[in-house]
């Protein structure tokens, strides 16, 4: 079996990877990317293919834009880079990074030196492995704005275009000398590089301001979203627009703006919008009637020209603080925040195939216990196919430290979710350490969710630095690895969705702080090659593989053996899943477990 390479990127420090035991889940130890004398106050985070990315803003004296690399397994990350040292005001937000392939595209706000008080939205780009290799520096956007204005919000995206380039998105709210501001779209066909004049994304509004913006798309297909106060002044209503970026990077819509929001309910916030096939959701807050805001969703099954009536997803009457909305695959998922009767706050999640008819299922505190506290709910976002989701969300421990808390699906269903609820930031194990703004993306090449987040730095409270972490669903785990007696070795796969038909373990010499051992599709397993571990589980391939049972959802070989094995000996595998045809799918992560003799 001859095994391709793959190539290296610059990589840090070697992971730390949680022993996983049967039935349970694992999480990878957290590692500091980056701990700087002055706070960290926003990042983000995104990652597809072979390149995951993190951009911050890093706040007091030093003021900058900083950014850190891994593969797409996000486990080793390089060193810090600098993309911006502007003195000017800077704002990272949520969509900050857009990674496509092994492309990365990073926007951030700051003052326009050429216009004093002016806002600006500010590019970078990730090509060949560095930030902007023709060194022109960073670039404001701002062709075709009009005369005196500033940028009041703005979204921004990257995504697949025609003939290998990107289509590169930037939504902004704009507002000249102070008046009503209005949305443009600027658009990209050339990864960034150039951008055509910004062109009004509303036909109307008058003295209308535009209070929030989002924006999805698929191929040279573009969704806007925003909401403004146009019938009402100070009561926001729900618009949307849909439309075509062309070849030279312009924008053909595809007919006005609509209203997707009913009632004369104030829309509150900034809505979410997302797009797979010909399904288009929308997911915002209303207040409407009662004094509790609540969670909306409005879904279309023919490209966004026609919706159906919005659907409350909260379903109560207590307020709602957030909401976010994804496709995974067919499926519609939502979680939002939700205030409790005794004053603290739940997550709560609901999915739909239809976009109507949404479950009401509580997340937080293993199902909504009365003492949790829990906020900012959000959802993986994935580039590419297969589709995959994870929920992220904040949650206060017994010891009063904020931890990162996980619920994850099965790839492409979206609809049945594992009641396994890990802990991701430790906080507890930090001594009661503040975290702020998770970040969750998918990577589907290999099916993984690398995290991102904010950490107070150890004896230097409100200095958060940023740790990176996450998972891959699917873990190894070895049985009968017991030295000094005769003992048979099995192994268990779990955590295998439905579309998987068989498990593979595949064993290695060790953890690869680098390229390692390849799959034949190229993924790297993390692995070393062991000239006999490797050669020995490929030889005796019936052995090491076992059928995917439904009902548990993980494979079990058949016991190898017996042997007897010195103490220490360690053993290093991951598991390895292909589906009908023979097509490769899941890899997990490096596990390692040491031989040790059993106690009296």
């Amino acid at each position: 079996m001859r095994l391709p390479t793959i190539l290296p990127i610059l990589l840090l420090a070697a992971p730390i990877v949680a022993d996983g035991e049967e039935g349970e889940h694992y999480f990878r130890e957290p590692q500091v990317v980056e701990a700087f004398p002055d706070p960290v106050t926003q990042l983000a985070l995104k990652s597809d293919e072979e390149l995951s990315v993190v951009v911050f803003k890093v706040a007091g004296a030093s003021e900058s834009v900083a950014a850190v690399a891994s593969d797409g397994r996000g486990i080793e990350w390089s060193a810090p880079v600098t993309v911006s040292t502007s003195a000017n005001a800077k704002e990272v937000q949520r969509d900050s990074v857009q990674v496509v392939g092994d492309q990365a595209v990073a926007f951030w706000l700051e003052n326009d030196a050429a216009g004093p008080g002016l806002d600006r939205v500010v590019i970078e780009t990730f090509a060949g492995g560095a930030w902007d290799p023709g060194a022109d520096g960073p670039s404001t956007i701002g062709l075709g704005y009009p005369a005196n204005s500033t940028v009041t919000a703005w979204a921004a995206l990257a995504k697949p275009g025609i003939n290998g380039n990107l289509y590169v998105y930037v939504l902004a709210a704009l507002s000249s000398g102070g008046g009503p501001s209005r949305p443009y779209l600027s658009v990209s066909a050339t990864n960034g590089t150039f951008f055509s004049a910004a062109v009004p994304v509303a036909t109307g509004g008058g003295a209308a301001d535009v209070e929030g913006l989002t924006l999805d798309s698929q191929m040279a297909e573009i969704h806007v979203s925003w909401s403004e106060d146009r019938s009402t002044p100070g009561t926001d209503e729900l618009f949307y627009r849909a439309g075509l970026a062309d070849f030279v990077g312009g924008t053909s819509w595809f007919g006005p703006e609509s209203v997707l929001s009913t009632g004369a309910g104030d829309v509150q916030g900034t809505p979410v919008v997302t797009v797979n096939g010909q399904k288009v959701g929308v997911g915002y807050l209303q207040l409407d009637g009662l004094l509790s805001p609540q969670a909306n969703v409005v879904a279309s099954s023919d490209s966004g020209f026609q919706f159906g009536s919005p659907e409350t997803v909260s379903g109560g009457a207590l307020d709602v603080f957030a909401v976010d909305l994804e496709l995974s695959g067919e499926t519609f998922i939502a979680a939002w925040e939700q205030a409790k009767l005794n004053g603290k706050h739940e997550v709560r999640r609901g999915e739909s195939k239809s976009g109507t008819g949404f479950t009401n299922t509580p997340l937080s505190g293993d199902g909504g216990a009365e003492d949790h506290d829990a906020s900012d709910p959000q959802i993986s976002r994935s580039v590419g196919l297969p589709s995959g989701s994870v929920m992220v969300w904040l949650e206060v421990d017994e010891d009063g430290g904020t931890e990162i808390v996980t619920a994850f699906g099965d790839q492409d269903a979206g609809g049945e979710w594992h009641d396994e609820y890990p802990r991701v930031s430790e906080a507890e194990d930090a001594g009661a350490l503040v975290v702020l703004a998770p970040r969750v993306a998918y990577n589907h090449r290999y099916y993984n969710f690398p995290m991102a987040w904010l950490q107070d730095t150890p004896g230097a409270p409100g200095v958060p630095s940023v740790h990176v972490g996450g998972y891959r669903p699917h873990d190894v785990d070895v049985e009968g690895w017991i030295a000094g007696v005769p003992t048979s070795v099995s192994f268990v796969i779990d955590h295998l969705p439905f579309e998987d038909v068989f498990g593979f373990v595949l064993l290695g010499g060790g953890y690869a702080g680098g390229p390692g051992l390849p799959l034949p599709d190229g993924r790297n397993t993390g692995l070393l090659f062991d000239p006999f571990l490797t050669n020995f589980s490929i030889a005796n391939f019936a052995l090491f593989t076992a059928p995917n049972d439904p009902a548990s959802r993980g494979a079990a070989t058949q016991p190898v053996g017996p042997f007897v094995l010195p103490a220490g000996l360690p053993l290093s595998m991951v598991g390895v899943s292909w589906g009908p045809y023979g097509l490769l799918h899941h890899v997990t992560d490096v596990f390692t477990v040491t031989a040790e003799v059993p106690g009296p």
